[in-house]
């Protein structure tokens, strides 16, 4: 993009030029006829461990972008818009779902705090990061193979979740792809709590709503309507249900996917990648 002009700002890359004072950034050098560039030399070493240094001693403000830090879910956005780009929307999807398995009810009311702090802002407009993510999951969930996570085998044991709102509904997502056998107690007649009967259904239709909840059932996840807690359900029905553990789900409660931590996994790639040239 021309309007980006290059930002040497890491001198990571920097190397010399025969007949040139110092080090100069290659990103930000223009090659020309005869240049004579050395790359790998003890001052040069020195220098790239020293701007390493630098950049990790502020390490969350260079390893994650703005709209990942701002995002309430932690989506590792900037991942997700790059395979989007690529037109890998399967992998895109398992980056989003990896922290938040309804995109499409998100894509539609989530107010997109991301977008305010888009990088891309400083050229011209913030990228439309929630209609590439409503985009993304309503394409795959209306496609016939719709995206299934990598469940873990079956470990034997049983939860009970109370209350099939987003939070009790994300918290089976999670625990299924685990490997648990879970089985949410919902008191109204059908799941998602204030997403169903908190939002209009011009702004959210209850079919995308039930698409979403029907995709983690999917996973072996038993949806029981009708069961008030105190009432129809208690806690020695509940005992009697899942004998190994009960969960209480809860707004605020964190949720953890199996296979990775908060944010994204470059961080720690980064750090290693430090390490390695310190050697």
């Amino acid at each position: 993009d021309p309007r980006l002009p290059p930002y040497a700002s890491c001198f990571v890359c920097i190397v010399e030029v025969e007949g040139r004072r110092g080090m100069v950034p290659a990103c930000a050098t223009r090659a020309e006829e005869g240049m004579v560039v050395r790359t790998n030399t003890e001052s040069i070493r020195k220098l790239r461990k020293l701007g390493l240094e630098l950049l990790l001693s502020n390490h969350h403000g260079d390893c994650t972008a703005p709209c990942n830090m701002v995002c309430p879910a932690g989506i590792d956005i900037r991942s997700y818009l790059s395979e989007a780009i690529r037109g890998n929307f399967a992998d895109s999807l398992r980056i989003i779902k990896e922290r938040n398995p309804f995109p499409s009810v998100c894509g539609r009311i989530c107010p997109h705090p991301c977008e305010d702090h888009c990088r891309r802002k400083l050229v011209d407009d913030a990228v439309s990061i929630n209609q590439v993510k409503r985009f993304i999951s309503d394409r795959d969930r209306c496609s016939v193979n719709a995206w299934k996570p990598d469940v873990a085998p079956a470990n034997g044991k049983k939860i009970a979740v109370i209350g099939g709102g987003p939070g009790g509904m994300s918290a089976a997502h999670y625990l299924a792809v685990l490997g648990y056998s879970v089985t949410v107690f919902e008191a109204m007649e059908k799941a998602g709590g204030m997403l169903r009967y908190g939002v209009p259904d011009y702004r959210l239709p209850p079919l995308v709503i039930d698409s979403e909840i029907e995709q983690i059932q999917a996973l072996g996840v038993e949806l029981r309507t009708g069961k008030a807690w105190g009432s129809t359900t208690t806690k020695r029905t509940t005992i009697a249900h899942a004998n190994s553990t009960r969960t209480k789900a809860q707004p605020g409660m964190p949720i953890r996917y199996a296979h990775h931590t908060p944010h994204s996994p470059r961080c720690a790639a980064r750090q290693q990648f430090g390490k390695a040239l310190a050697l």
